[in-house]
């Protein structure tokens, strides 16, 4: 699991679901149910901002996609199966030009930036094609309509939880080598 996915990423725990006979079966299913519920959940102007920060509030009432099939993410070595249950680490990566943050109020895509050199404030564009949902809208999102999972992909979701970050270190050392440096 990388430090993105560990910071973006839920896990959902399907219940009575193979890895090896059923998720290959449910896996496209699977995407566009999760696609379908953070649409429903982004398109509500309470939630807006939190699917869309920095773009204001949401203008109109248009019902538009945030993330498609596509966007949807399945982590590095998931699913994993555990007993009858299969966990799925999920994360969900819309594209920064997608058209439900285009309804936003605030057209800037801009962002402010402290230098270093300069005391003075001074804005840059972003650079960046995506971003990732954060956890706790994709985690609320896919809660607010867990059973719906039964009815779209045919199975029963016992849990959505975050998953556990792992912070910004890229080194990791093994437990031998620390053995050593303390010896």
């Amino acid at each position: 699991m990388s430090v993105e996915e560990s910071k973006y990423g839920v896990i959902v725990v399907l219940n009575n679901v193979s890895l090896e006979s059923r998720w290959p079966a449910i896996v496209t299913d699977y995407r566009s149910t999760v696609a379908d519920m953070v649409n429903s959940y982004c398109n509500f102007n309470s939630n807006f901002k939190h699917c869309c920060p920095g773009y204001g509030s949401k203008r109109g009432t248009n019902t538009v996609n945030i993330v498609s099939a596509a966007d949807v993410g399945v982590g590095m070595g998931y699913p994993t199966q555990s007993g009858d249950n299969l966990s799925a680490m999920t994360l969900v990566r819309p594209k920064a030009d997608n058209d439900l943050c285009q309804l936003g109020s605030s057209s800037r895509r801009r962002r402010s930036v402290m230098s270093a050199n300069q005391p003075l404030l001074y804005r840059i564009r972003r650079q960046t094609d995506s971003f990732y949902l954060a956890q706790s809208v994709l985690q609320e999102a896919l809660r607010e309509r867990q059973d719906d999972f039964v009815n779209m992909v045919g199975v029963k979701v016992t849990s959505i939880t975050p998953t556990r970050h792992l912070g910004n270190d890229n080194i990791i050392l093994p437990v031998w080598l620390l053995v050593i440096i303390v010896v």
